[in-house]
């Protein structure tokens, strides 16, 4: 396990870490609300800016929504299947993505839907876009930046960033989250003389930041959690994370529609890669300007914070709420099921399509190459049947 120091002098965090740590009785705080703060504050947090971080090149990080605007269009055949085949053709077609970043996926998503409109696919008026996003400052962001994606394409969809759920639940939809999941905070815990400990984060040496190891109280949640986790080969030390945050979200998230799809796109493991024994430091890491630390204390507010989705856990909150698991697969099947249609039209448009569609050809193959992006990136999809 990183046994780093890192001086609170470092970022602008510093003050509401220190108080964070010494207002508490034991001197410490959790992982999760340390992660909590890194992430989320409202002034100094790393996801703080109403625009949010830049990604691609001049960020920390690459995502398939950095690739170009062929994830979106992707997404946008695939949901076109659904409303077809899976939702009934129902008057209008109801999309709602939660941690939309910059927007720039709502934006691709809808100029997909716009370029496919043909026989069968709705049109003027049939889409209904929802951009969820509770933070008041990145709603404001998204507001404005929300007027570019409509304009190309003005009255043919219904396009709100808001930031509640309805007052009642649309009959039918599909939820998408891409790479949210992933930046829930979460416990740090070890195995440890045939037990879990917590790693907590408090002041160690010369008050600089460092794990304290401590004991989990019985009966709490965090408790509860780590008694489902398959021990029976793990070697002692070794460390990984918890995420308590599923159960909620996903209360919250059922809500949106009677029946429906529900996509979270992310990468992690089922359980049994997720807690191979082999993976001794679990799966937190940091990124900043393309560089990846395993040192969860450096830099605070600057870095980004990242674990891998434990989905089996996950799967086990969707079921507690009538979500049923259609699939789990990863984005290299996917994307390539929902390319099927497009692939088939560049196939019989002979060279003068394939030439038209060759920068989209690129973009797909990294999104799809197994050594790239497909094999990195799940996709569990969930639906819900009508009551």
């Amino acid at each position: 396990m990183v046994t780093h120091k890192q001086s609170l002098e470092d970022t602008a965090l510093s003050r509401r870490i220190f108080h964070a740590i010494t207002s508490h009785p034991e001197r410490s705080i959790s992982f999760a609300d340390y992660m909590e703060i890194c992430l989320y504050d409202p002034e100094a947090g790393y996801y703080a800016h109403p625009t949010g971080r830049p990604i691609g090149r001049e960020g920390d990080f690459f995502t398939s929504v950095s690739v170009g605007a062929t994830y979106g269009y992707l997404l946008s055949l695939a949901l076109l299947e659904r409303w077809r085949d899976d939702l009934g053709r129902p008057d209008r077609l109801v999309v709602v993505e939660q941690g939309a970043h910059d927007g720039r996926l709502a934006g691709d998503i809808l100029a997909g839907l716009a370029e496919r409109r043909a026989a069968g696919v709705p049109g003027p008026g049939q889409v209904r876009y929802l951009v969820h996003e509770p933070d008041p400052g990145r709603r404001q962001s998204l507001e404005n930046a929300s007027r570019q994606w409509s304009h190309p394409y003005p009255g043919d969809f219904v396009l709100e960033v808001v930031g509640d759920g309805p007052a009642q639940p649309f009959e039918s939809g599909v939820y998408l989250c891409n790479e949210l999941l992933d930046a829930f905070p979460v416990h740090r815990i070890r195995w440890q003389s045939a037990r879990w400990v917590e790693c907590r984060v408090g002041l160690v040496g010369d008050g600089v930041l460092g794990w304290i190891e401590s004991a989990i109280a019985a009966e709490s949640d965090l408790a509860e959690a780590v008694a489902v986790i398959p021990t029976d080969r793990l070697p002692d030390g070794y460390t990984t994370e918890l995420c308590l945050g599923y159960e909620p979200w996903v209360a919250q998230v059922v809500r949106w529609f009677r029946r429906g799809l529900w996509w979270i796109v992310d990468y992690g493991f089922e359980a049994a890669d997720f807690y191979d024994p082999a993976r001794t430091e679990g799966t937190l890491r940091g990124y900043r300007d393309h560089r990846r630390t395993d040192d969860p204390f450096e830099a605070p507010g600057e870095t980004d914070l990242t674990t891998d989705v434990d989905f089996t856990r996950l799967d086990r909150a969707a079921c507690r709420h009538r979500l049923r698991r259609r699939q789990f697969t990863d984005q290299h099947h996917f994307l390539i099921a929902a390319a099927a249609p497009w692939l088939l039209e560049i196939e019989s448009g002979g060279a003068e399509k394939l030439a038209a569609e060759r920068q989209r050809l690129r973009q797909f193959q990294t999104l799809t190459h197994p050594g790239l992006m497909g094999r990195a990136f799940k996709i569990a999809e969930y639906d819900r049947p009508a009551d």
